[in-house]
C-alpha cells in the first residue's frame, strides 16, 4: 500500500492543490497490530510473512535469499 501511495504522490508533484487534498484524506495508517503490521524488508509485502529468528521476509523473498543467509534444505529432497 505504501508503494502505491508513493507512486501517486510522485504523479501529483506538479499539482500542489490536489497533492495537499490527497495527503489530507489518504495517508496510510500506522498499524499497531494485525495483518498489515509486519512487512517484508525486501519487497514490502504483508502476507505470508516469516518472522522466525527476526527474519522479516515474505515467503517468496525468503526462498531467494535463504542460501545467502545460511539456510539449507533438510529431508528427502536435499
Amino acid at each position: 500500500m505504501e508503494r502505491a501511495y508513493q507512486r501517486i504522490m510522485n504523479s501529483l508533484a506538479s499539482k500542489p492543490a490536489k497533492r495537499d487534498r490527497f495527503e489530507k484524506f489518504n495517508v496510510p495508517k500506522q498499524r499497531a497490530y494485525g495483518y498489515g503490521k509486519r512487512r517484508c524488508i525486501r519487497c514490502g509485502k504483508a502476507g505470508s510473512h516469516i518472522k522466525v529468528h527476526g527474519l522479516d521476509y515474505c515467503r517468496e523473498c525468503f526462498r531467494e535469499v535463504a542460501k545467502d543467509l545460511g539456510f539449507s534444505k533438510y529431508g528427502a529432497e536435499a
